[in-house]
């Protein structure tokens, strides 16, 4: 793990609190508190992005300079974009509306889109707005009304996941009624294809790692894929762990074959061979390899009679007694560009040596890219050194470090979605009313009622009216821009978070200005695949202009959809400490003159955190009011840095004062901490009392003040 000071800690004394990490998923709210906490003045913060883990330099409150964690192997040109994208000339500033969605209401001029003006609304404003919209669309529409359209490259971050917090708010505030999408354009073709022909995703799963590389592997070939690009960025925290292993592969001496149209970084990096196939002609490309493999008599086939079935349907198609058309060399090389001769001496270099085929995602990018990875893996089960170390294929070496040896470290689990538990991968069983391929958006809006072939099953097509898009922006990743932009005009309304203008926010009706990740605290593993450590990321500035995080807006719409608790998991915020008190016995004397010398405004006294208290406009001595759904108390506030940020004070033993005698529910006048307290065992071993599982929110109290009667005797006693 690493902090602030960039120090390490050991996995012993880590493990020592994985229990309480293990429970980040439920109680993440209340663990990495998104409210008032204030960035740094000055100095340098230790935080993390796509790019890598970071130093961010702070002056007089201001994001300053940026310089690489001293531990990154390999550190992103690309990080100076990092710093300035938090004050790029396209930041959004303020909540916007579009003024002809604004005047004339939903639907209003969808032609206009992306030339309309916009509007400045207060948050008050734009957030009635999205909530109103939000019941009306549901309840005029029912459940294929709103879509969820939440995908891109969301910034790192376990509990800052703006796609699951979408999620988490339609699952909560409608119910689940909501459509939902599948897959990822990454690997939309290959994550469904391969579970039919591995029985497991493969595409995003570890690879070989290097130094089993380095060790085994005599020729390493990259097919369609630019690792030395392209590994610069992660899913998670970069760890860029996979380029001082390829410089040893390079120094190695060892073959390097990329096939590519392109000469590449990694050509140039590698000295490789390069063969310059042309686009879109893998498969025969491959077959013609694999006929070569198979003429010569170089193929596996005590391997594909142990470990494979369908290669007996397989190879009367290769060799064209299925169709007349045998798959040679020749015919490859007038599909694919490159000699026959170069076909016959690649699969001899295959059979022939220790080989790891390293496919990259773009070759099933395309029509009938299912065909690309599926081929890849029967020309490995042909050479047959799938198993063996340092052969076979490998899906993702040129994603976020794949390969690079996985560490003994915890992995954090995000924030959930909300939505019901289901069982199987998560690409098969997403939440959601309807569920679409992601891809096929502007298919869905264009056919509304209509049906889609997708993985053997036909998916009916609902007739959506709104979508909330956040942690995306379509208008750059979704292809045919021109058939996007109709379909788009069929739609009442849009909403959009984000940082800036991009084009999905100029094609919007309602933007709302979300915070970068360094604007807010989060924590994130370092390296999606060795997972190395844990990063603490620390706010680098306060939000600049009008910014608010996802979560903190989220919870605001789901307030107004009257599913506030639901989405934020109770939303107590705060740790409710039940000490022992200094000057009793549990209750024992509470009622003494021993009361006089602690009792705040005649009250239990209850610690407060300086900061929790300024955000909630508590001074030293209020009266406040402790709640949560078990109950209310009033106490005493003494305002102190004595108690962290995040955790109150209200002391056991103090005396039930009931305001409405015998009412379940009612203000208790002068501080029992038992209303707040949960009432569950330890666990079904030994069924132990949990007083100190406790938390509950705190506000200065307005209203007719109760008076404590508690320590005098009952009416007619």
């Amino acid at each position: 793990m690493l902090d602030n000071d960039g120090l390490k800690l050991t996995r012993r004394s880590l493990l020592h609190g994985a229990a309480s990490l293990a429970a980040l998923a439920g109680f993440a709210p209340a663990v990495l508190r998104v409210g008032p906490a204030a960035a740094a003045t000055s100095g340098e913060v230790l935080t993390g992005s796509h790019w890598g883990a970071f130093w961010a330099g702070v002056q007089d409150g201001t994001f300053a300079s940026i310089r690489p964690w001293e531990n990154d192997p390999h550190p992103s040109h690309q990080l100076p974009g990092v710093m300035d994208s938090v004050y790029s000339p396209s930041r959004i500033k303020y909540p916007m509306v579009r003024k002809a969605w604004l005047d004339g209401g939903p639907g209003s001029k969808p032609e206009a889109r992306g030339s309309d003006d916009f509007v400045r609304v207060s948050w008050e404003e734009a957030l009635n707005l999205v909530a109103a919209e939000l019941k009306r669309v549901s309840g005029t529409y029912g459940p294929g009304g709103v879509f969820a359209g939440s995908y891109g490259w969301k910034s790192s971050g376990k509990l800052h996941n703006c796609q699951n917090l979408l999620r988490r708010m339609l699952n909560t505030g409608l119910e689940g009624k909501f459509v939902n999408s599948s897959g990822d354009y990454s690997t939309g073709a290959s994550q469904i294809v391969m579970p039919h022909v591995m029985g497991t995703l493969e595409v995003y799963e570890q690879q070989t790692v290097w130094p089993v590389l380095l060790e085994n592997t005599e020729v390493m070939v990259f097919w369609g894929a630019d690792p030395i690009k392209t590994n610069q960025i992660g899913w998670t925290v970069a760890d860029h762990d996979c380029y001082p292993y390829f410089a040893q592969l390079r120094d190695s001496g060892k073959k390097v074959i990329v096939i590519d149209p392109v000469r590449t970084d990694t050509v140039e990096f590698f000295g490789a061979d390069w063969i310059a196939i042309r686009p879109h002609t893998d498969v025969a490309m491959m077959l013609g390899i694999a006929h070569a493999l198979h003429t010569e008599g170089l193929h596996d086939q005590a391997f594909l009679d142990e470990y494979t079935t369908g290669f007996d349907l397989f190879l009367p198609y290769l060799t064209g007694e299925s169709d007349g058309v045998a798959k040679t060399p020749e015919w490859a090389a007038e599909i694919c560009g490159i000699p026959a001769d170069k076909l016959v001496e690649l699969a001899r270099l295959f059979a022939g040596n220790r080989t790891m085929l390293g496919l990259g995602w773009s070759i099933q990018r395309q029509h009938h890219g299912e065909q690309s990875h599926w081929m890849l893996v029967t020309l490995a089960a042909m050479v047959g050194q799938i198993g063996l170390p340092g052969g076979g294929f490998g899906l993702s070496y040129h994603y976020a470090n794949g390969g690079a040896p996985s560490a003994r470290a915890l992995v954090l689990g995000g924030i959930p979605d909300g939505g019901a538990a289901v069982e199987g991968a998560a690409w098969m069983t997403e939440a959601g009313a309807f569920t679409i391929p992601v891809s096929r958006v502007v298919e869905m809006l264009e056919n509304p009622g209509g049906t889609l072939q997708f993985n053997g099953s036909s998916l009916p097509l609902p007739d959506v009216k709104m979508v909330y898009w956040v942690g995306g922006n379509p208008f750059a990743h979704h292809q045919d821009r021109n058939r996007m932009i109709k379909a788009w005009q069929k739609l009442e309304t849009v909403v959009v978070h984000d940082f800036q203008w991009t084009a999905t926010a100029r094609f919007a009706d309602i933007v709302l200005p979300a915070t970068t990740s360094y604007e807010r605290n989060d924590i994130e593993n370092v390296g999606d695949y060795s997972s190395k450590a844990l990063l603490a990321m620390k706010k680098v500035v306060d939000p600049v202009f009008e910014a608010r995080n996802d979560f903190d807006i989220f919870a605001d719409i789901s307030d107004r959809l009257g599913a506030r608790d639901a989405f934020t998991g109770g939303k107590y915020p705060l740790h409710v400490d039940t000490a022992h008190p200094n000057d009793r016995l549990h209750s024992q004397l509470c009622g003494t003159v021993l009361r006089d010398s602690y009792a705040v405004a005649g009250r239990e006294p209850c610690l407060i955190n300086t900061e929790d208290a300024a955000a909630r406009g508590i001074a030293d001595g209020d009266v406040v009011r402790l709640f949560n759904d078990r109950g209310q108390v009033l106490a005493g506030a003494v305002v102190t840095d004595a108690i962290r940020p995040g955790v109150m004070r209200l002391r056991e033993g103090g005396w039930y004062d009931p305001a409405e005698r015998g009412t379940v529910g009612a203000l208790d006048a002068y501080g029992d901490v038992n209303v707040l307290t949960a009432d569950l065992g330890t666990s079904k071993l030994a069924q132990g009392n949990s007083g100190h599982t406790c938390m509950a929110d705190v506000e200065k109290f307005s209203g007719t003040l109760p008076e404590v009667k508690v320590f005098g005797p009952p009416a007619n006693g």
